[in-house]
Formats: C-alpha cells, structure tokens, sequence
C-alpha cells in the first residue's frame, strides 16, 4: 500500500475543483487510489462538509 505526504493528498483533492474540471472518477483512476480513499481524504481536509462528500 501507497503510503501519501499531506503535500500529494492536498495536490490531489486540488484536482476536484472545478477549475480544473476533473472526475472524481478520473482521480481515482489516474492516481490509483480507491474511491473510498479519496473520500476519505476529503472528509480529513474539509471535515464540515463531509455530508457534502457523500
């Protein structure tokens, strides 16, 4: 198992804004995470907006 920097997880999750215009989908598939993974990430980032997340 892939072992992230809180550097690699925010460059990550960056990629979800809508600037850049990216699935999460195509997330997961470029960075080989699962989606579970990511969501997790996000929850750890922006823990007010979980509800959002799901």
């Amino acid at each position: 198992m892939a072992r992230y920097s809180a550097e690699q997880k925010e460059s990550i999750l960056k990629k979800l804004l809508p600037q850049h215009n990216v699935t999460v989908a195509e997330i997961v598939r470029q960075e080989h995470i699962s989606l579970k993974t990511l969501y997790n990430w996000g929850s750890g980032v922006f823990p007010s907006k979980k509800d959002k997340w799901l």
